[in-house]
């Protein structure tokens, strides 16, 4: 069976971003979390040894939670429009991947929504008068733990796409978004992002939890016998977690101006 974040990456930023996948889940999920790292010890001598290290602890709880939509559609449409069927299942696995990329980038926790990346709690530098300067601060924060510089995607709203692609990086170079990168690190503009906001991460340490199929799509052929309606419907049923305890891997600014 192909993963469901494979079957929508050609519909999902986050996807394509490489947010790690738990499939089959059931039942509520705790993900554990440190915010240190072990002391490395050489030894100078053949009695010494390591020094032992108390990490720091956290965990993120994954719940179910289910969110859908549907399209119905008469029997005359299904005879006359060739090709239908196809049309409809890419219409509902975009629906989809759109669903998870607003549940990651910015779900608010609240009214049965995840809690998105954007809500999250997680920092950055302020957003006031962007710049060059402001982006190595933002790198120099998601590479503050050791993660690898290469792993990391920016993902931002419209208006800071916007505001950024008009923006030089320096006086006469070019804008600080360009042909899908800024400085160099592949980038990735979304209306499913808080307009204002970029986020640069380890995509990998983004916990996506699918429950069951994850991805299910549902056909109610008596939606209305009389008539001949029929309804099809894409259900997801996920939840999202950051776990971990401090920035690691990430930076995040909001308001960007």
């Amino acid at each position: 069976q192909q993963p469901a974040v494979d079957l929508i990456a050609p519909w999902s930023v986050v996807a394509r971003a490489g947010v790690t996948q738990l499939r089959n889940l059931q039942g509520d999920v705790t993900i554990p979390a440190t915010s240190t790292d072990l002391a490395v010890t050489y030894h100078t001598t053949p009695a010494a040894g390591p020094v032992a290290t108390a990490p720091v602890l956290g965990q993120s709880v994954m719940t179910l939670k289910t969110a859908s939509a549907r399209v119905a559609i008469s029997r005359h449409m299904l005879l006359q429009a060739a090709g239908l069927n196809g049309y409809l299942s890419a219409l509902l696995m975009r629906v989809a991947g759109s669903l998870i990329d607003r549940a990651v980038l910015a779900g608010t926790g609240a009214n049965g929504q995840p809690t998105g990346v954007a809500n999250s709690g997680i920092g950055g530098p302020s957003g006031t008068s962007f710049d060059a300067a402001d982006l190595l601060t933002m790198q120099g924060i998601a590479l503050a733990d050791g993660t690898d510089e290469s792993r990391l995607r920016f993902v931002g709203g419209l208006t800071a796409h916007a505001l950024l692609h008009a923006r030089a990086e320096y006086s006469g170079w070019r804008p600080l978004w360009s042909r899908g990168d800024i400085d160099g690190i592949p980038a990735s503009a979304t209306t499913h992002c808080p307009s204002t906001t970029l986020i640069l991460a380890d995509w990998s340490r983004v916990v996506l939890g699918l429950w069951g199929a994850g991805v299910t799509l549902s056909v109610n052929p008596y939606e209305n016998f009389a008539a001949g309606v029929i309804s099809v419907r894409v259900t997801v049923d996920l939840d999202v977690a950051v776990p971990l305890a401090g920035n690691a891997g990430f930076a995040i600014v909001n308001d960007i101006t």
